[in-house]
């Protein structure tokens, strides 16, 4: 999939024998009631991004418009021949097992999915494309009040998010 756009909900290209599903929003609930109980399941692979280390099936992450997320597939620490595409952003292979997303310019929410060659199980990342944000006591609307411009007791948890 070098260079390949991506695909638009609805037509997420084809990962042979997974079933990928654009835009859908299930919930444990959701799943219990078509009679597949939601469970926290892990892959049979990793694969590692912005310092995490992710084994679960459904993980979630967020970014900033246009921010560039390396990608690495691996089983057991070792390499592999992988599969990815995205429902927004730009999806680059850069070789065996790995990849470079570049998040859509605008706020949103896509998807990447990536899978073993050959196999049926895939994993999910849902990115949140958040709204850059710079210190306004109003956005789209929505009153969300002030950040000091240095944090309380300089405690870098009370720093004015970037979005």
């Amino acid at each position: 999939m070098p260079g390949s756009p991506a695909a638009q909900p609805g037509a997420i290209g084809e990962l042979p024998g997974v079933e990928v599903e654009c835009g859908g929003d299930s919930t444990a609930e959701d799943l219990a009631r078509r009679g597949r109980p939601y469970r926290s399941e892990r892959a049979s692979f990793v694969v590692r991004f912005q310092d995490e280390v992710n084994p679960y099936r459904v993980m979630s992450f967020f970014v900033l418009p246009g921010a560039e997320i390396d990608l690495r597939a691996e089983v057991m620490g070792a390499g592999g021949r992988f599969e990815a595409c995205a429902t927004a952003g730009e999806m680059t292979r850069l070789g065996d097992g790995r990849w470079n997303w570049r998040a859509p310019r605008s706020p949103g929410l896509g998807q990447i999915f990536v899978r073993r060659e050959g196999g049926s199980e895939a994993m999910r990342l849902n990115a949140f494309v958040m709204l850059p944000y710079s210190g306004e006591e109003v956005v789209d609307g929505y009153r969300i009040g002030s950040y000091r411009r240095l944090p309380l007791r300089n405690n870098p948890a009370y720093n004015m998010p970037r979005g």
